[in-house]
């Protein structure tokens, strides 16, 4: 219970108005607010994130700071404990062990063709530089992150226009970096085609 528990100094207090005759007598002390659990993650259990900019934009390394702050953006973050990075053009993954914390098992995107056999729940899941949907690709994105309990990361450099764009019917969360052109485009696009104003 949240009772038994420290309140950290950065949670706001609040005080209960006393009467004007206990003023008088004795001011009653502060009464603390009960602390509401943080329960809101970015990234949920059994979702698919799209991360899209221009090359050489950070878009890894960005990656790599979330997943080393996993207990702030993963909901069931205690949990993780694998990263399985798949990568269109080679299967060197841009990390070490140490540096996430977690087991990394690296393959080419062309070998991942049984879903099945490689990942296993609450594995953080990341295809880097996707050029084009395989259909191991979108078997994960259509069930398996659901089915395995993953949180998938698609990283490419564009798709508005591109065979990529279906992409965007297929994930739960779209992650953009502002480094070019093509993704202010796609910001518009995604105002203009996603969202509905009054």
């Amino acid at each position: 219970s949240f009772a038994s528990r420290p309140i950290p100094s950065s949670v706001c207090f609040s005080t209960r108005p006393s009467s004007p005759a206990k003023q008088e007598s004795s001011p009653a002390p502060p009464v603390p607010a009960t602390p509401v659990p943080v329960s809101y993650a970015p990234f949920a259990l059994c979702s698919t994130t799209l991360t899209t900019c221009a090359s050489n934009s950070g878009k890894t390394q960005f990656l790599t700071r979330v997943i080393q702050q996993r207990h702030i953006f993963f909901q069931e973050s205690h949990r993780i404990s694998r990263v399985v990075y798949l990568n269109g053009a080679s299967f060197d993954h841009p990390w070490s062990g140490s540096s996430l914390g977690l087991e990394v098992v690296s393959l080419a995107l062309d070998d991942f063709n049984d879903p099945a056999s490689l990942v296993s729940p609450y594995d953080i899941v990341v295809i880097d530089d996707l050029l084009q949907v395989t259909p191991s690709v979108d078997f994960l994105m259509k069930y398996g992150t659901h089915h395995y309990q993953l949180y998938v990361f698609l990283i490419t450099q564009s798709c508005l226009s591109s065979s990529l764009y279906g992409l965007l019917r297929l994930v739960h969360n779209v992650l953009l970096l502002f480094g070019n052109s093509a993704t202010s485009r796609l910001a518009q696009h995604l105002v203009q085609r996603f969202y509905l104003f009054s």
